[in-house]
């Protein structure tokens, strides 16, 4: 998931914005905290890792900014707390990344099937439709 962010370069422009304001009106104000940097860039790259039952009434949702090491990582964490292995029926539905069927086994995760998601499911189904049949929306 890309999260976006506040720029280094957006918060300096805010705050001489604020500045040029304040001194617009004339009135004496309280002093801006100091500044804070900003991000480097303007989207991460965030890691969700959501674990639910069928009925989806329990869910377990944490995320990770770190690489896909730190995700895997988070995966078995939370699959242990659930005693994930005691389920009847586990199966995992993820966005297609190579790395994330890597990573469900190195960590051995307890699961009996891997699905793909229906919006990068989409996405292959639109894009075979697109070879074999053309460009043309149909």
């Amino acid at each position: 998931m890309m999260v976006p962010l506040v720029t280094d370069a957006e918060k300096r422009k805010r705050r001489a914005t604020i500045k040029h304001k304040r001194k617009l009106r004339g009135k004496k104000a309280k002093p801006l905290p100091p500044l804070r940097p900003g991000a480097d860039q303007a989207f991460k790259e965030f890691k969700l890792v959501v674990y639910y039952d069928d009925t989806r009434r329990h869910r377990l949702v944490e995320g990770s900014q770190g690489d896909h090491e730190a995700a895997g990582r988070l995966m078995r964490r939370q699959a242990v707390r659930l005693r994930l292995d005691l389920a009847d029926e586990k199966i995992g539905i993820v966005d297609g990344a190579p790395w994330i069927r890597k990573q469900v086994a190195r960590q051995n995760l307890p699961l009996d099937a891997l699905g793909l998601d229906f919006y990068h499911l989409a996405e292959h189904v639109h894009a075979a439709r697109r070879v074999v049949f053309g460009e043309d929306d149909a």
